[in-house]
């Protein structure tokens, strides 16, 4: 993950590297909690940034009678508008194999994970590992 300079009188438009994405960090309004998006690119117009093709890293894991590990993925968000005093930081960062997974595709991927783990043995240590539920 590499910094990008972000300041009110810089670039209008604030855009990654060639394969990369932004990594927004911001402050939500009125409180000290931060929250992050990832998205293609954003434009500076006066005190406000809008960010383009916005999306939020969640995860997905399979109820069944075998636990597996989550596989990543993507929820649109769309464009989203902050007052650009709110931004904290923005990063540029290579774009994830997740970012442009769907639900549907992120559920495939765990059942062909848990298929994949069941064939080699791995769930049998893992459930000697963290013991009955």
């Amino acid at each position: 993950m590499e910094r990008v300079e972000f300041t009110l009188d810089g670039p209008a438009l604030v855009v990654p590297a060639r394969g990369c994405i932004l990594f927004v960090r911001f402050r939500l309004a009125a409180h000290q909690e931060m929250d992050a998006v990832f998205c293609d690119y954003g434009m500076l117009s006066g005190r406000v940034l809008r960010l383009f093709n916005c999306r939020t890293k969640t995860f997905l894991v399979l109820a069944g009678p075998v636990s597996i590990v989550p596989c990543d993925h993507a929820l649109k968000v769309g464009i989203m508008t902050l007052p650009a005093e709110q931004v904290v930081e923005v990063f540029q960062m290579a774009t994830p194999p997740w970012y442009h997974r769907l639900e549907e595709d992120a559920l495939a991927l765990a059942r062909q994970s848990e298929d994949s783990a069941g064939e080699i043995g791995l769930i049998n240590l893992f459930r000697a590992m963290t013991g009955p539920k």
